[in-house]
């Protein structure tokens, strides 16, 4: 019995082919045959993580200063086959919109990136010049996010860490 899947919009149908391995993906639907064919939905829509650095584990400035920072980060899986595809089979449909899973594949590259950046500015500068902040970080982490894309992040806190 053929089986008709509509994929709603921030989603991707994932049908692989169980005899030769193939691959497809679409963004709006298809044909399923089942036993030939395999399919998964895939959330592709905006997922948040949230990074923070407080205390001991804030991030020092230019300027040595020490700040507690909080950052969201808005990532996505690219809509594109190629990526859809690589998201599936390195961590799978059903976790790739995990918001434990995420955090767990981003965490240090998102850390590092918020690291360096701090580095560059000093802490006023970084209060008063978030739009740079956020473009630094962005151009730190780059366009490989192994399939997902950084839509944007911004700064919920930020306040120099109290001394102890």
């Amino acid at each position: 019995m053929l089986g008709i899947i509509k994929v709603e919009q921030g989603k991707a149908l994932v049908v692989s082919n169980v005899a030769s391995g193939l691959i497809k993906v679409s963004f709006t639907g298809g044909l399923i045959i089942p036993v030939v064919n395999k399919a998964e939905i895939m959330d592709i829509s905006v997922q948040t993580i949230e990074i923070e650095h407080a205390d001991s584990d804030g991030l020092l400035c230019r300027d040595d200063v020490r700040v507690d920072i909080t950052v969201s980060f808005f990532v996505r899986v690219n809509r594109t086959e190629q990526d859809v595809i690589k998201v599936a089979q390195s961590i799978g449909c059903d976790r790739a919109s995990d918001p434990r899973m995420l955090k767990k594949l981003f965490s240090a590259d998102f850390s590092d990136a918020l690291r360096t950046a701090c580095r560059e500015l000093d802490f006023i500068d970084l209060d008063t010049k978030r739009r740079e902040f956020r473009a630094r970080v962005r151009e730190i982490l780059g366009t490989d996010l192994k399939g997902y894309c950084l839509d944007d992040c911004t700064v919920d806190h930020l306040e120099r860490t109290p001394e102890t």
